[in-house]
C-alpha cells in the first residue's frame, strides 16, 4: 500500500503507529484516509450490488413517478460524481504540470466517482421498481458520511496550520502548539514553512463533497409515495408495517402508535391491524401444503427404488445406510423448506435483516 502512498510533499506512510496509537491525540494518515477509509463505502455497495439487483428484479411493484425528493436525490448523486472527477482531472492537471502526485490520487477519486455513478443509477432504478425506501442506499450513505467523519476532523486541524505562525514567532514553540491545538507540530497535516493548506483545492472539495453526502443521507431517510399502478388498499385498518420506511422498521417506529395506544387503554378487536398479505392462512398454509407434497413424492420415489432393488444416489445412501429404506416423512424438513428463509432473516440482527425486507 505504501506504493500507492507516494512520497514528497503530499505523500505519507499508509500506516504509522506513532501518529494512530502511541499519541494522546491518534490520527490516521492522510494515505489512510485517501485509500481504504475512501474505499470502504465503495466496497459494500458493489458487494450487494448483485444480490440486491436480483432482488429487484424478483421483486417488481410498479414503477414511482418522478418526484422532488427522487429529483434531488439523483440531483446530489451526480454533484457527488462531478466533485470525484473534478479531483481525478486536478490530479491530471498537475501530472501535465510536472507535480509528484501519488497513485492514490488518481485511484481514489476514480473508484468513488464510478460509485457515486452506481448509486445515482440505482436510485433510478429503485424508483422504475416502487421501492419506497433503499435500505441499501441508506447504508451506503450512511457509510459515507461515518467514514468522512476522520477526515473532516483532520482537514480542519490542517485549516487551523496558518495560525502556527503566529505561535512561532512569539516563541510559543511546540509545546504551545500542543496545548492550544491539541496537534503537534510535526504533524502530517501541516506545512509549518509555508503556515497554509497543502492542497487547497482538494481540501475544498473534499468540504462539498462531506456536505453533499450529508444531504444525500438526510433524503434517503425519506420515503417516496407508492409505485403509480399499485393495487389500491381497501382495508379499513391496514398494518403500517407493509408501507413503513427502511428507518420506521429499523426502529418499529410504525408499532408506537399501537404501543401509545395500548398504554391509554386497554385494546380492541378493531383497534388490532389486519394481517399483512403474506401472512394470511390462505398463502401460509398452501406454502406450507406444496412443502409437505414434495416431502410426499420424494418419499414415494425412494420407497419404489427400493422396492426395485434400484441404487439411490451417494448422499441418500450416507443417509439410509447400507440397506435402502423408505425415508420417514418430517414435518420439520417441510416446514425449513417454506419458510427456512423467513426463520433465518428472523434470527439475523435487525440492522442486517430490515435491509432485505426493505
Amino acid at each position: 500500500m505504501d506504493a500507492l502512498c507516494g512520497s514528497g510533499e503530499l505523500g505519507s506512510k499508509f500506516w504509522d503507529s506513532n501518529l494512530s496509537v502511541y499519541t494522546d491525540n491518534p490520527d490516521l494518515t492522510p494515505c489512510f484516509q485517501n485509500s481504504l477509509l475512501a474505499w470502504i463505502p465503495c466496497i459494500y455497495l458493489w458487494a450487494t450490488l448483485p444480490c440486491y439487483l436480483l432482488y429487484l428484479r424478483c421483486h417488481h411493484r410498479g414503477y414511482i413517478t418522478l418526484s422532488r425528493l427522487s429529483k434531488l436525490k439523483t440531483a446530489l448523486g451526480v454533484l457527488l460524481w462531478c466533485v470525484s472527477w473534478a479531483d481525478l482531472f486536478y490530479s491530471f492537471h498537475g501530472l501535465v504540470h510536472g507535480w509528484a502526485l501519488a497513485p492514490i490520487f488518481f485511484v481514489t477519486p476514480l473508484v468513488v466517482g464510478v460509485t457515486m455513478l452506481l448509486a445515482t443509477l440505482l436510485i433510478q432504478y429503485e424508483r422504475l421498481q416502487g421501492v419506497q425506501s433503499s435500505g441499501v442506499l441508506i447504508i451506503f450513505w450512511f457509510l459515507c458520511v461515518v467514514c468522512a467523519i476522520i477526515p473532516f476532523r483532520s482537514k480542519i486541524l490542517s485549516a487551523m496550520a496558518k495560525f502556527l505562525a503566529f505561535f512561532l514567532i512569539f516563541g510559543g514553540g511546540d509545546s504551545v502548539v500542543t496545548g492550544t491545538l491539541g496537534v503537534s507540530l510535526a504533524s502530517p497535516h501541516f506545512s509549518i514553512s509555508r503556515g497554509k493548506i497543502l492542497d487547497p483545492f482538494r481540501f475544498t472539495t473534499f468540504y462539498i463533497y462531506f456536505a453533499l453526502v450529508l444531504c444525500a443521507l438526510v433524503l434517503s431517510c425519506f420515503k417516496e409515495k407508492p409505485p403509480f399502478f399499485s393495487p389500491r388498499n381497501v382495508d379499513p385498518n391496514p398494518c403500517p408495517e407493509a408501507n413503513a420506511g427502511f428507518l420506521s422498521c429499523l426502529s418499529f417506529w410504525w408499532f408506537t402508535k399501537m404501543a401509545i395506544l395500548g398504554y391509554r387503554r386497554p385494546l380492541e378487536k378493531q383497534d388490532l391491524w389486519s394481517l399483512n398479505k403474506e401472512d394470511h392462512s390462505e398463502i401460509v398454509v398452501k406454502k406450507l401444503l406444496d412443502a409437505w407434497k414434495k416431502q410426499q413424492k420424494r418419499a414415494a420415489r425412494l420407497k419404489a427404488k427400493a422396492a426395485s432393488g434400484k441404487t439411490v444416489s451417494g448422499e441418500d445412501e450416507e443417509l439410509l445406510g447400507d440397506q435402502p429404506r423408505p425415508q420417514e416423512l418430517s414435518f420439520l424438513q417441510a416446514l425449513l423448506a417454506a419458510f427456512g428463509p423467513s426463520f433465518l432473516i428472523m434470527a439475523m440482527p435487525p440492522y442486517l435483516s430490515f435491509p432485505i425486507h426493505i
